[in-house]
């Protein structure tokens, strides 16, 4: 609960992983846990993976938070906060893995425009 973990990536690929076989990792406690990507650039080949069922939705960073990025909502919760990142940049590197049993039929990744 209250939890934001900052991920930082470094010079070559980078993998920014949030979540595991079981469980996406920052839904349980609505948007107030969420993982803050710095460095991510899809032209270095980085790549995000997000666990869930519901599939991911990308959208702007809220007005509350500082800058620019977009937001990486997975079962209706942010789980990921990608600073300096289009949504465009981000669907690029994003990898979807469903968790056992939760496979969702619709398209697995939706961008919201401001």
């Amino acid at each position: 609960a209250n939890e934001v973990d900052f991920l930082n990536g470094s010079l070559g690929e980078d993998t920014f992983i949030l979540g595991n076989s079981t469980t996406a990792f920052y839904n349980a406690a609505g948007n107030d846990d969420y993982a803050l990507l710095e460095d991510y650039n899809v032209e270095e080949g980085d790549r995000i993976i997000v666990f869930g069922g519901g599939g991911a939705v990308l959208g702007p960073l809220p007005e509350e938070l500082p800058g620019e990025g977009t937001v990486i909502f997975a079962d209706g919760d942010i789980i990921g906060v990608v600073v300096d990142a289009t949504q465009q940049e981000v669907s690029a590197g994003l990898i979807l893995i469903y968790l056992l049993g939760m496979e969702n039929r619709e398209s697995p990744i939706r961008c919201l425009n401001r």
